[in-house]
This record gives structure tokens, sequence and C-alpha cells, in this order.
């Protein structure tokens, strides 16, 4: 059984999650710069953007986690997400840092990794990981 997880990985990791995983059409590779998400708005807006989130009030964390929880619209078989200079990010928000990256352990990467099958009528289990570059 796959397990989904968040990762601390080193600088020079990030070449080979390149290489294996942003050329692949049936992944989303999405890049966070730690440095430019100071708080829980500028990721709630990047997230939305990236992501194509269809809401109209982006800050609403139970509305982010339905979202993140469908992403029906990408037709994609594994999501990976890589956050470089994690310690910077969300740096002027430090609760919701945790919220965030708690929700992505408690409740996000559990519900791709089989939860989705037990709730989604045709759901598909897939891999969602989540990097932390030091």
């Amino acid at each position: 059984m796959m397990k989904n997880t968040i990762q601390i990985i080193g600088r020079q990791a990030v070449p080979e999650l390149y290489e294996r995983y942003s050329c692949k059409n049936d992944v989303f590779f999405l890049e966070i710069n730690g440095r430019d998400i100071v708080d829980w708005k500028t990721y709630a807006d990047f997230i939305t953007e990236k992501m194509l989130f269809p809401i109209t009030n982006p800050y609403n964390k139970n509305s982010y986690l339905d979202w993140i929880r469908d992403l029906s619209w990408f037709d994609k078989k594994e999501y990976v997400l890589v956050i470089d200079h994690h310690k910077e990010f969300m740096r002027n928000d430090p609760e919701n840092k945790d919220d965030v990256l708690e929700m992505f352990r408690d409740i996000v990467l559990p519900w791709w990794q089989g939860d989705v099958e037990k709730y989604v009528v045709g759901g598909k289990a897939k891999p969602f990981n989540i990097y932390l570059v030091d």
C-alpha cells in the first residue's frame, strides 16, 4: 500500500524531484516558494490560482479542504507539492502554517491515500506527497 507523506529534504535532492516528476503529464507538480508565501491569505491566493479551485472565498479553510480533496478537473494520477524555503513559508503566520501542515498530514494525505475510495463513488486513491526543502 502506498504511503502519502510530508518529507523534509535537502536542496541537493530538488533536481532529482524535477527529473522524476515535472515532465510527466499524469503528475500535478507544484513548487511553492516559501519566501513568497508569508501568511494564510497569500497561501490561499496562491494555491487557489495554481490548483484552479473554483471558489469565491479562498480564505475559508473548509472550502479549501473540500477543493484540495476533489481536484477532479486535473485528471492526474499523482500530486506533488514542493515547498522550497519551508522555514520561511508563512513566517508571519506561524499558527496557520501549523494548521496547513496539520491539514495535509491529518486530512488531505489520508484522503488521497485511501479515504477517497470510501466516500466518493468511483474515487481512486492517488499518491499525494509534499516535500519541504530545507
